[in-house]
């Protein structure tokens, strides 16, 4: 088990062995958003340092800064960990315009890769995978909120998956997101603001097969 953070203008990670906590500042500016371990001693934790994304690397029982593509402006907010030769991580790029670009990085193993993703004013939030190769982004699209907004990445390409528009205006943000092997079935939670203003939590599911987002 694994929590990450920021103490000061430091990096921070807990990690439980047994009923001990170990306590690790990461020697750089920044703060970490997400955090997965494998099970086998090896880990990732995601963040920014605020002017470019961080991504700190469990092994050998160290948590180490890696090497990422410069992006400026960019950060990440969750990493899901398939293997130790394959990893996703997820976040955006803050734009001039104010909007904000999709980001999301690849690790083959040995080094992180930026992937194509598509949107010009895209937020993601969360990413899980089904421990074969698949990966599955919740978010939102700010052209088109009306609609629930999922990415697929295959190892190859990005698409987007979405939800039917609803008739009143209305913003959706899908935020955590995970796959249920024994349905094969993608589960995210999230929320809806209408044009008051008013939050309503929501749940919609995704057949990894292909099918549309279902409410």
């Amino acid at each position: 088990m694994a929590a990450a953070g920021r103490r000061g203008e430091q990096p921070l990670i807990l990690t439980q062995t047994g009923t001990k906590w170990k306590l690790t500042q990461v020697k750089t500016k920044g703060t970490l958003y997400g955090v997965a371990l494998s099970g086998k001693g090896d880990g990732l934790a995601v963040g920014d340092t605020g002017t470019g994304p961080l991504v700190v690397r469990l092994s050998g029982n160290r948590w180490k800064q890696v090497s990422v593509p410069a992006v400026p402006g960019g950060y990440l907010r969750d990493v899901y960990y398939d293997s130790p030769k394959r990893a996703l991580a997820v976040g955006g790029v803050y734009l001039r315009s104010g909007g904000v670009a999709p980001l999301i990085l690849s690790w083959n193993g040995k080094r992180w890769s930026r992937v194509t993703a598509p949107g010009d004013d895209v937020r993601l939030y969360g990413v899980t995978g089904d421990r074969k190769g698949r990966f599955w982004i919740s978010g939102v699209d700010m052209e088109r909120p009306g609609e629930a907004f999922l990415l697929s990445y295959d190892g190859r390409r990005v698409k987007a998956v979405r939800g039917a528009d609803g008739a009143a205006p209305r913003t959706i943000r899908l935020q955590s997101v995970t796959y249920l092997t024994a349905t094969g079935t993608v589960w995210t939670v999230g929320h809806v603001v209408d044009a008051s203003g008013r939050y309503t939590d929501v749940v919609e599911r995704f057949g990894a097969a292909g099918r549309a987002i279902e409410p």
